[in-house]
């Protein structure tokens, strides 16, 4: 079974390009990521976020989506940011497994 970053059983570790800070993003069908900071973490709409878990599923550094909109959640305890992937998964022909070594 393959799934995409829209799954929402689906989540990546997410960094801002531009400031510190990681946090986890999971699928919003039907075409977003809804990603979780601590509200310490710096972002804007606009923002590119990048993959970002040091020891996560994927490699750090890859582009993930920009963030479309942030918002206080939880009584302020966390920011929460949509997030527009920046390709269309839904177009999605060919996947490529990764696994360590």
């Amino acid at each position: 079974m393959v799934r995409t970053l829209l799954d929402p059983e689906s989540q990546v570790g997410v960094r801002p390009e531009k400031a510190p800070g990681r946090g986890i993003a999971r699928g919003a069908p039907p075409g977003h990521l809804l990603a979780e900071f601590p509200p310490s973490v710096r972002l804007n709409p606009g923002d590119l976020l990048l993959t970002g878990a040091p020891l996560g599923l994927f490699p750090d550094g890859i582009p993930v989506g920009r963030v479309e909109r942030v918002e206080r959640a939880s009584g302020g305890l966390k920011l929460r940011a949509w997030v527009r992937p920046l390709v269309d998964l839904s177009l999605l022909e060919e996947v490529m497994v990764l696994r360590p070594l």
